[in-house]
This record gives C-alpha cells, sequence and structure tokens, in this order.
C-alpha cells in the first residue's frame, strides 16, 4: 500500500543519517497516533515527535527534520576540513641553459576547470492522502465531485451523517467522497450499505477509491454490519467494475418506484 511504501522510504532515509524511524502501530484512519511518525537517535533518544500520548510527527515533518539534518552535517563538515593548499612548483634551474621565453611557453597557460554543477533541489513531496469524517465545510468540494453545478443541502448532509457517514479523501485538498447507512431489517443482521462515491478525474486509478472503500466497510462492521453491499450507478462509468475489483459480487435487482 502507499503508505508502507511511504514508511519504507522513511526508514531508508533516517537509516542513512544513523537514525530510527518509528511508526503508528495503528492501521485505522482517524484512530489515536494513525499515519504519524517519530525519530530517535541510533541510541533510542527521543528527536522528533515523540510524545507522551503518542508519535505527533507527519511523513513531511520527517522530511524536513531530514533534509536540515542533512544540511547541517555538511555544514559541519566544510567547517573542520581544511583547504588543500596546491604544491609550490619547483623554481627552475637557473643553470639549465634554457631562454625565459622557452621556459615560459613550456610553462604554458593553467588548465582550465569545469566547475561542478550544483546539484537540483528534491521536489517538494506529495502531501500524504488522509482519509477523514467530512464536516460542512468540505460541501463545496463534494459538490463538485458530484456534478460541477450541484448544490448540496446542509441539512441533507446533516441527515446522512446521523444515519450512516460520509467521508473525504483529502491530499491537500478533498479529492474524494464516500457515504454510506445502515439497513436494519428483522430477520437478519444490520447490513451496510455504500450510497455514494465519486474521485476527482485527476485522481483516478491511485488508489483513492480502494482506500475510501475500505474505510467505510471499517465503519459499518464496528458499527455490527455482517455485511456490506454497494449502489452501483449506471450512469457512471465503470463503477460496477470497480466493486468487482473490491471483490463485491452482483447479487439480484432493485426495484424502483416513485414516492408520489
Amino acid at each position: 500500500m502507499a503508505g508502507d511504501d511511504e514508511a519504507a522510504a522513511l526508514r531508508d532515509a533516517a537509516a542513512h543519517r544513523g537514525l530510527k524511524l518509528v511508526r503508528s502501530r495503528r492501521r485505522k484512519p482517524g484512530v489515536g497516533d494513525y499515519g504519524l511518525y517519530g525519530l530517535t537517535d541510533a541510541g533510542g533518544k527521543a528527536l522528533l515527535g515523540m510524545g507522551d500520548a503518542g508519535l505527533t510527527a507527519t511523513a513531511d515533518d520527517i522530511r524536513a527534520y531530514l533534509r536540515k539534518a542533512e544540511g547541517s552535517t555538511w555544514a559541519q563538515s566544510a567547517e573542520v576540513t581544511p583547504a588543500r593548499i596546491p604544491p609550490r612548483k619547483p623554481a627552475a634551474d637557473a643553470g639549465d641553459g634554457e631562454p625565459p621565453a622557452t621556459r615560459r611557453r613550456a610553462a604554458g597557460k593553467p588548465r582550465r576547470t569545469t566547475p561542478e554543477k550544483a546539484p537540483e533541489p528534491e521536489p517538494a513531496p506529495e502531501p500524504e492522502l488522509v482519509i477523514r469524517a467530512a464536516a460542512r465545510a468540505d460541501l463545496e468540494a463534494i459538490a463538485r465531485l458530484i456534478d460541477p453545478d450541484a448544490v448540496l443541502s446542509a441539512d441533507r448532509f446533516d441527515a446522512v451523517r446521523n444515519s450512516g457517514g460520509v467521508l473525504v479523501a483529502d491530499r491537500g485538498g478533498v479529492i474524494g467522497c464516500v457515504a454510506w447507512h445502515m439497513i436494519m431489517s428483522l430477520q437478519s443482521a444490520p447490513v451496510g450499505r455504500i450510497t455514494m462515491i465519486a474521485v476527482d478525474k485527476a485522481a483516478r486509478r491511485q488508489g483513492v477509491g480502494r482506500a475510501m472503500v475500505d474505510a467505510a466497510r471499517a465503519a459499518l462492521i464496528d458499527r455490527g454490519c455482517e455485511s456490506v453491499e454497494a449502489v452501483g450507478v449506471i450512469a457512471v462509468r465503470n463503477v460496477n467494475g470497480f466493486y468487482r475489483a473490491m471483490g463485491f459480487e452482483q447479487q439480484g435487482y432493485r426495484f424502483v418506484r416513485e414516492a408520489r
């Protein structure tokens, strides 16, 4: 998964500088210090993000600290390493009989050296993907994901949250949304139903939809659901194929009638 790859890259970068990366043991979004890190030196001394209540440093904090540590190490090395003194050229033997003009021609011009190219700056790290509970402040961004001309009612949003849940995928801004509710019945355990999922076109096929569905399933299972179903919308291209790739199986049909 993307989080594991990122953690591995941070761990290697820390080890390269003689440090140790500590990763949160939480695997459920929104719980404790999920997705956070800490840094210690080789002897276990806390350097960054090691709080009493858990880890507090984000992946960006770790990268910034490691870059700063690398620059500091280079500066210290430059201060303690003396400049190399070029060797003195031996004086010409006055008795060798060679005219001064000939000696000057033999010496020639000093060889021109090409200065080393300065290293290119590292690109800014991409913000980490976070799956979190949606808030009213996200309504405008959620509406754009569903329909550029859509306007979502705050009252309807609150009703959906109260009867089920709404999550957003945030990576420097809202790029995805998933909503669900629970169906209660007399003859069986509650059933969780994913009623809507939307991902920004520029962020598709990057694992955003999968991360949101996994988080929604985990929330529904925590509430006692023994199965989770997803509503496929015919107008949404390939949404049924997406659900099949997530392990959902098509069972039966829905019958719909207008209320009026």
